[in-house]
């Protein structure tokens, strides 16, 4: 199924955004300095300091955890001769057979004000998108009715390969 020989078109955009980096720095930090404090330097943090197991635990998920789960996030799109491939690593993977794909276009949209943002988003009637960074992608509408929008920096190349590949 994923035999690059069927591949008309890749595209990897990782989650690069600085907004969102700005965004995860508090938790992250936060957690590095109850870290340091409590377990490095042995100074319990608060009124009523956490057991150090909590402070290790917080530093895990939060301090290491959180950053190495937002840098690996992905989201790769693939069109091959069994359809349009969707892998939000590390949440999500989709693919959407041609045949459900009834149109696709090209398109410049708002993600903010459409979706509420970047990421897997829930958008008013039946849309759905999946997207990292820019105002850019390639809106799908399925045989369901609902539409499916891919950010892509490519849109354009994106659209022409799904084009190639229903010609088949």
């Amino acid at each position: 199924m994923n035999n690059s020989d069927d591949t008309l078109f890749h595209e990897v955009q990782p989650l690069r955004a600085w907004w969102i980096w700005l965004t995860l720095l508090v938790p992250i930090a936060v957690s590095w300095w109850l870290f340091i404090m409590q377990i490095v330097l042995g100074v319990p943090t608060g009124t009523n300091p956490a057991p150090d197991i909590v402070a290790w635990v917080i530093w895990l998920a939060f301090g290491v955890g959180l950053p190495v789960f937002a840098y690996s996030t992905t989201l790769t799109t693939d069109v091959r001769t069994d359809g349009v491939s969707l892998r939000f690593f590390p949440l999500y993977s989709r693919t959407i057979p041609l045949g459900d794909i009834v149109t696709y276009e090209a398109l410049q949209y708002h993600p903010v004000l459409e979706y509420g943002g970047w990421g897997i988003r829930f958008g008013t009637h039946r849309r759905r998108a999946y997207t990292v960074s820019g105002n850019r992608g390639v809106e799908l509408e399925l045989t369901t009715g609902a539409k499916l929008l891919v950010g892509s920096r490519r849109p354009d190349e994106l659209v022409s390969a799904i084009r190639a590949v229903k010609a088949l």
